[in-house]
């Protein structure tokens, strides 16, 4: 059993892990399907879309879990035996078997994970049913998710005495239980739009660099914000966009965890830095990832956004995931730039607090990349209204609205799921 607390990351496999991926399948299937033959080359023949998760607890990620999404479900031969029984023909592109289903070892917590990760893939890739190859636990989806037994005590060898069920479950006709089961709530779906999206400008070299400039400067704005915002966190905590893990030096006592997630890997190594100099260090965690790839056994009090929700590459998407992560209650917390963040406002900011930076030698690159950030995420500076609007879609009640900080030009929204 693994440890509590697990944090995870979800990867759709590409050239530099599907290696890795593949020898976690294999590792399964030759214990629980041993006729069944794995390898990249049959992977790609099928074209299996394969996903990995991994285990985060570690500085060195290690993989745990795999499954695949298939369309071409009639290059299964397990599925020439049991087809006749489908009653509705199989469409690719609104059907997919689930299969190269792997765990490294048997734990409740990551299954549940599991199984929320494959709901929201096959939403986000518009799939509207999900087709399973199983050897037992088939009563635990008909319960859960409504699934339909297309064919029992199939014959096709899988290289034991057990024999295999195919099912099917219909994404529109999971009963209720089967959502809060997950976590999720079955109003709020995904949609085929809102894919994680890959941005390479996080992962450039000027973001590397301002880390340090970040992390050596705090300007009066910033040290009012983050205590703003920390007056409403307590419990356990997930910090979205981290950096350099500033937030963390301003949460107070009542705050029992904290994870951070970035996916600059400079503003993580700062952020490891920080926060061993903090008295709680021992419940605080930061994580390279980008936040929609990342997923935890904890369900959290809170989810903070601060001066980071601009770099979100698709808010939708990121509003949806954060209610996932959420217990029933918790908060998010978004502190983000308005439309009153011009380039103008962000020379006048810096002209009222230079002098008490002035000579330090990160501050020229920090009025400088300031300047920069500004001009490269002005679009994503959005509205309270826009931030209301998104949120109360995905299901939350907007509790707190804000608008004095950074002098008018930050709005503070805080909502409960």
């Amino acid at each position: 059993m693994r440890g509590f607390n697990m944090p995870y990351k979800i990867e759709a496999c590409t050239n530099k892990n599907i290696d890795l991926a593949v020898d976690v399948v294999k590792r399964n299937y030759d214990t629980s399907f041993p006729a069944v033959k794995v390898s990249r080359e049959i992977i790609d023949k099928k074209n299996i879309e394969l996903f990995l998760i991994t285990d985060m607890k570690s500085h060195r990620a290690l993989p745990v879990s795999t499954f695949g999404l298939c369309e071409t479900y009639q290059n299964e031969e397990i599925w020439q035996e049991v087809k006749a029984n489908i009653i509705k023909p199989f469409i690719a592109g609104k059907d997919v078997v689930v299969g190269q289903f792997s765990i490294c070892e048997k734990d409740d917590n990551l299954m549940k994970i599991m199984f929320g990760l494959i709901l929201d893939r096959a939403q986000q890739k518009g799939y509207e049913r999900l087709f399973f190859i199983l050897k037992k636990n088939d009563k635990f989806y008909r319960k859960l998710f409504n699934a339909v037994t297309i064919k029992g005590n199939c014959n096709f060898d899988i290289g034991s005495k057990e024999k295999i069920t195919a099912l099917v479950v219909d994404l529109n006709q999971i009963h209720n239980k089967g959502f809060e089961f997950l976590n999720r709530r079955q109003f709020l779906r995904y949609s085929n739009s809102e894919k994680i999206k890959y941005k390479d400008i996080m992962m450039r070299s000027h973001w590397d660099k301002y880390s340090s400039a970040f992390d050596a400067i705090m300007a009066p704005p910033q040290v009012e914000l983050y205590s703003a915002i920390s007056q409403s966190v307590k419990g356990e905590v997930l910090d979205g966009g981290c950096g350099n893990a500033n937030l963390a030096a301003f949460l107070k006592q009542d705050v029992s965890l904290y994870h951070g997630v970035d996916s600059a890997q400079e503003m993580i190594v700062k952020a490891r830095e920080n926060i061993l100099q903090l008295e709680q260090a021992s419940s605080y965690s930061v994580y390279h990832s980008q936040f929609e790839e990342f997923v935890s056994e904890v369900k959290y009090d809170v989810v903070t956004f601060v001066n980071s929700f601009y770099a979100v590459s698709d808010p939708s998407l990121v509003f949806k995931h954060s209610a996932n992560l959420l217990k029933s209650g918790g908060k998010i917390i978004i502190a983000n730039p308005n439309e009153k963040m011009t380039k103008e406002h962000m020379q006048y900011m810096i002209g009222l607090y230079e002098a008490k930076f002035r000579g330090h030698p990160a501050a020229e690159d920090f009025k400088r990349m300031n300047l920069q950030f500004v001009e490269s995420y002005y679009a994503n500076f959005y509205t309270m209204q826009q931030l209301k609007n998104g949120l109360t879609t995905a299901g939350f009640t907007i509790t707190h609205t804000d608008n004095t900080h950074y002098h008018g030009a930050v709005n503070l929204i805080i909502a409960t799921k």
